[in-house]
């Protein structure tokens, strides 16, 4: 019979002696902890520090500090959570790397302890500091927070930024700033001060009528802007960026120029309806503005905006389209067809079909599925969509290679559309489609058999029919 000897929380066992593993354990030089809690969560790594007495110490050692008063529930009152943070900070011995807050001062009760705190972590070699202080808009940013030099991430909500404010930000790669009023005097600021900047993110913020990138100093890559002045208009005027994501409810906004842009995300909510307005405002001064987009990706309501227009204009540089909630109907299929002619360079089309709008047009079914798909070459079901896609011959100019559709919902429209591209995309090398999970793998099969048999203009296409999904970037 073999015997076990169990041992308590710090290692001991019932009989006296320590166990070796985790002796060794708690004998590592503490900076080997700091790099461990360094991939852990605050909670994980002081509950890694509380399970055994000899680890207690190194709770002052934690480099990630996040506070959250909606999440304490440890905490009786206001009180007794700004007493638990700032006697965290006072002892706290190490490097802060990041310091994330979620707290409401309540007005000026408790804004000269988040000052404390912002100085205290400022002391620490602060990198990142994430900060959100409740409905409390007007507090102004202490000095202690600008004066960290090690700063290099810097978030901020329901603030007010003031000029002064801005002279501090010099060390910065990122700024986050929302719901706030930020005016054109502290966006000028931002764009031409923050010399070290690379990424600019504004969160349902107003106040601003433009925002200007177009020093030849400004090192701002990225500019990602949310539901920003969503009861005004603002404008663009940009030289040049690797990214620029703009999510909207509507398309209030208007490029000056065509900026030099890598990789363009569109989202326009379809919450409100597309109005004509807004529809001459996309024509005018966005849709002549994308000359210069390498890649344009699209969602929401984004593509019906554009393909609403009337325009003519050739998007001499795009190489890569993507379309997110794609909604499949003639008009708009027709309308892929003419963007497409109208960007001759591009090489991939990814598309990510929108499932509320294609369920309403599926052929797919449980019973009888294999004649309802045998039957599909019939006139009756390809005549119109042959009609609105048969005058576009510019495409086999096309250089697209690649083509990858996410969310076949085996619609008239899709496969329409799957025989049309396939029949003009000379240069055509991959094709991809990934069906839905509705689809089981008999009728998958079914329906790669009859994409199959499309005739197709590049010899060298590789169809794939498979349950792998890609990702596109929101």
């Amino acid at each position: 019979m073999i015997t076990r000897k169990r041992k308590n929380k710090d290692g001991v066992s019932s009989s006296g002696t320590i166990n070796k593993s985790d002796d060794l354990f708690s004998s590592l030089p503490d900076n080997v902890f700091t790099v461990i809690f360094s991939f852990l969560t605050m909670r994980e790594a002081f509950y890694a520090c509380i399970s055994c007495k000899k680890l207690k110490h190194l709770v002052t050692l934690i480099p990630y500090v996040e506070f959250n008063e909606k999440e304490n529930d440890c905490f009786t009152d206001k009180e007794e959570f700004v007493q638990s943070v700032s006697r965290f900070l006072q002892n706290h011995g190490c490097l802060i790397m990041k310091f994330e807050l979620v707290f409401d001062p309540l007005g000026k009760v408790y804004s000269s302890s988040v000052c404390d705190w912002l100085s205290s972590v400022a002391e620490k070699g602060i990198e990142e500091e994430d900060l959100m202080l409740g409905s409390t808009k007007n507090f102004i940013i202490p000095p202690s927070l600008l004066t960290a030099a090690t700063l290099k991430v810097l978030k901020l909500r329901n603030f007010t930024v003031d000029e002064t404010s801005i002279t501090g930000f010099k060390n910065l790669k990122s700024l986050l700033l929302e719901s706030m009023n930020v005016p054109d005097s502290v966006m000028g600021l931002i764009t031409f001060h923050c010399e070290s900047l690379q990424h600019l993110t504004l969160d349902n913020c107003s106040g601003f009528i433009e925002i200007k990138i177009v020093d030849p100093r400004s090192n701002i890559e990225t500019l990602i802007l949310r539901n920003c002045c969503i009861d005004d208009f603002f404008s663009l005027n940009v030289v040049s960026l690797k990214k620029l994501v703009i999510r909207q409810s509507i398309m209030n906004f208007f490029f000056q120029g065509s900026p030099d842009v890598d990789n363009f995300i569109l989202y326009r909510g379809a919450e409100l309806p597309i109005t004509r307005l807004e529809s001459e405002r996309v024509k005018e001064h966005i849709i002549e503005s994308l000359g210069n987009v390498k890649s344009l990706q699209l969602g929401g309501w984004a593509f019906e905006c554009l393909a609403g227009h009337r325009s003519n204009h050739q998007f001499a540089k795009l190489e890569e389209i993507l379309l997110l909630d794609f909604n499949v109907c003639l008009k708009n299929t027709a309308a892929l067809t003419k963007l497409i002619s109208q960007a001759v360079g591009v090489n991939k089309l990814l598309i990510s079909i929108n499932q509320n709008s294609a369920g309403d047009h599926g052929i797919y079914t449980d019973r009888n599925f294999e004649s309802v798909l045998a039957n599909f070459s019939d006139d009756e079901y390809e005549k119109q969509p042959r009609i609105a896609l048969s005058n576009n011959s510019s495409l086999r100019n096309s250089t697209i290679r690649v083509v990858k559709i996410q969310g076949f919902t085996g619609t008239i429209y899709e496969l329409c559309h799957i025989k049309f591209m396939l029949a003009h995309f000379r240069l055509l090398r991959l094709f991809k489609v990934t069906p839905i999970k509705d689809i089981d793998e008999d009728q998958s099969r079914a329906y790669a058999k009859l994409i199959s048999s499309y005739p197709r203009v590049s010899a060298d296409v590789h169809i794939l029919m498979g349950s792998e999904e890609f990702n596109l970037e929101n």
